[in-house]
């Protein structure tokens, strides 16, 4: 469903489906994208950087407010993650949608001999 003040949607290629240019997009239609099994590599683990990023957090927050996230501190926990939850939602869509255009982009300029820099 279209939101009224949002503009239409790009496309309506699906996953593994091949654009007019020739090369697959992803479209909007990632909610039912399916992903090859992970890879192993020499990255460092998530899960240490999100430990790190919740350490942050904690610092950060006792500084803002005095205190520590505890439970029973007067606010709705569950509320608050809802609410944060739909903007994490808004900021990957948005993520997607970036890199998708970027990537359509640049098959275009590839498919159009378009010197980039422009």
């Amino acid at each position: 469903m279209a939101c009224k003040d949002c503009p239409p949607a790009g496309g309506t290629f699906r996953m593994g489906q091949s654009s007019p240019l020739g090369t697959d997009i992803v479209s909007d239609d990632v909610a039912a994208a399916e992903q090859p099994a992970p890879t192993k590599n020499e990255e460092r683990c998530i899960q240490d950087l999100v430990i790190q990023d919740i350490q942050t957090r904690k610092a950060i927050g006792l500084e803002r407010y005095g205190t520590l996230l505890q439970p029973f501190n007067g606010r709705d926990a569950l509320v608050d993650a809802y609410q944060e939850a739909l903007d994490l939602c808004q900021y990957l869509r948005q993520v997607i949608e970036e890199r998708d255009r970027a990537k359509t982009a640049s098959v275009f300029r590839a498919a159009t001999d378009e010197p980039t820099g422009r």
